[in-house]
């Protein structure tokens, strides 16, 4: 199963202590990415994403906050049901 981690770092006394927050992906995603953390990069991963519509897409998430399901980024500019279906295969929303 995959695990996604994020690490804090906190300095107490001189000393670096970390501290990780393990949270566990469900196995349905296993494989793929959540879209609401990807980056610009990860986005063009998706068949027909390109750097413009990529860019569009993460700048919506930026302005509109996380969203629940891939559908909800129809209303994006460049983004139809054809790059929602692409996008399903590589990204879920979580």
């Amino acid at each position: 199963m995959r695990e996604e981690k994020e690490k804090t770092i906190y300095k107490m006394n001189h000393k670096w202590n970390y501290v990780w927050t393990i949270t566990q992906t469900p196995a349905e995603y296993q494989d793929k990415i959540n879209i609401n953390t990807a980056t610009i990069d990860e986005l063009t991963y998706a068949e027909g994403i390109g750097p413009s519509t990529a860019k569009n897409i993460y700048d919506y998430l930026q302005q509109k906050g996380p969203v629940d399901s891939i559908d909800d980024l129809d209303s994006v500019p460049g983004i139809g049901e054809k790059r929602l279906e692409a996008l399903k295969k590589i990204f879920y929303a979580g």
